[in-house]
């Protein structure tokens, strides 16, 4: 796009003068092909404004980072067990004025686990591609042993003192800080079968608050700096990628190291082959970019600004889940690291309101849609008798509340849940009820 073009599509919410935006279009004129002239600078134009205005061109512009977000139709697809199973993955971008950007924009794409296209180019502000699932299914062996991809009841386990098959209900994330650098609670890090997928563009721009109204970037007004784009492997937020030896990659966030990001994200271990785009070839990772604004509202180069343009990026993290279901069922505010809260028989006359944990094999949800049904040989069910695996990447997995009502008759029975997945995955599990 020409400088041109992009001036004037600000002018729908900035104001110049008339004598001004005429003398800035005639210096523009040799650039009115369409093609970019990212070495054109406009300091003749000066800085000042007035209380005229000119109709946008509604022409489409450069992207920029606030207005670049991803999306996916499906968060947890039976992935793990079935190859081949589709998530659409959406793209959708805006420029500094939230306005659609030229059509043709291409966006890239990477993916942790599965595949996933390459690439897509924008129509209409927006684009897609398709991730399918497959292998690679697991990472690298991590430099670190003690680091691994758990599964429940592999012996290693905070809950390995429940029943086997039994859901962990520790919690699966715990920010650690520069002394303490591990995820203490559920199965640690890394995370199972959770898939990172990053999008990115080239030619962006940052946004800025154009507090001055002068429709450019001025020194001191604030920007977002954008660092360079890199896999985020153990959801730590900070790239803590390692060499060959063990030590950190340069530029990586490491134990010891001071954190960046929010204040109570850190480091934690599992980020060993991370990965990020060196986009300015310096050998280092930039987390917070080159400290100066970047876009074509940069009137002249300068030490607190640029036109030269910047790679903007966004990720998204969706589950393979599994299809084998792990499944618990214990009384209403029971302990749930108790092994008695899921092997001791309910009674109903005491404790009608059960709770049915289910999840994978990585402690995660279940596909998206599965289908939870309890029926029983004892007592009624008054409400809750099925519930269904919602569409979620969150970590945890899935609770369902069970009313029971006892009936006349003292006897013992069994509650029966029946879990089913979309691809007909089948699993039962029987809870000892009297009354």
């Amino acid at each position: 796009m020409s400088f041109e073009s992009r001036v004037v599509l600000r002018q729908g919410k900035k104001f110049f003068s008339a004598i001004l935006l005429a003398s800035l279009l005639a210096a523009c004129s040799a650039a009115d092909d369409g093609s970019t002239n990212s070495g054109e600078t406009a300091a003749s134009t000066g800085g000042s404004s007035s209380g005229d205005s000119v109709e946008t061109t509604g022409e489409p512009g450069i992207p920029d980072n606030l207005s670049f977000s991803i999306a996916a139709d499906t968060l947890n697809p039976e992935g793990l067990n079935w190859n081949g199973e589709e998530v659409n993955v959406t793209v959708q971008l805006g420029d500094e004025t939230n306005s659609f950007v030229v059509d043709g924009t291409e966006v890239f794409f990477e993916a942790e686990f599965g595949v996933i296209e390459s690439s897509c180019t924008t129509v209409s502000s927006r684009c897609s591609v398709v991730w399918m699932s497959g292998a690679p299914r697991s990472p690298l062996p991590f430099r670190d042993s003690n680091v691994i991809t758990r599964t429940l009841f592999n012996g290693l386990l905070p809950c390995g003192n429940l029943p086997s098959g039994i859901p962990c209900s520790y919690n699966n994330r715990v920010n650690a800080t520069p002394t303490s650098p591990k995820s203490f609670g559920g199965l640690g890090q890394v995370y199972g079968n959770r898939v990172s997928i990053i999008a990115y563009v080239k030619g962006g721009e940052e946004t800025f608050a154009d507090t001055d109204g002068d429709g450019f970037y001025s020194e001191g007004e604030a920007y977002s700096d954008v660092g360079e784009p890199f896999f985020d492997y153990n959801e730590d937020s900070v790239f803590g990628g390692k060499l060959a030896d063990g030590t950190a990659d340069a530029g990586a966030a490491d134990v010891g190291a001071m954190c960046y990001g929010d204040d109570n994200v850190c480091y934690q271990e599992g980020g060993d082959n991370e990965t990020y785009l060196d986009e300015n070839g310096n050998g280092l990772f930039d987390p917070n970019g080159n400290g100066k604004y970047n876009g074509t509202l940069c009137l002249a180069e300068s030490n607190f600004c640029t036109r030269s343009p910047v790679t903007l990026w966004t990720a998204i993290t969706i589950l393979q889940s599994g299809s084998d279901a792990f499944t618990g069922v214990y009384p209403l505010g029971s302990d749930v690291y108790l092994a008695s809260s899921y092997t001791t028989n309910i009674n109903l006359n005491t404790t009608p309101t059960l709770v049915v944990a289910v999840s994978d094999i990585f402690n995660g949800r279940l596909p998206s849609g599965t289908k939870i049904k309890m029926t029983s040989t004892n007592g009624t069910i008054a409400d809750g008798s099925s519930c269904e695996v919602s569409n979620s990447s969150a970590t945890g997995f899935t609770t369902c509340v069970v009313e029971m009502n006892p009936d006349a008759t003292s006897s013992s029975g069994f509650l029966h849940v029946e879990i089913t997945t979309p691809n007909n995955t089948v699993s039962d599990y029987f809870r000892v009820l009297t009354d």
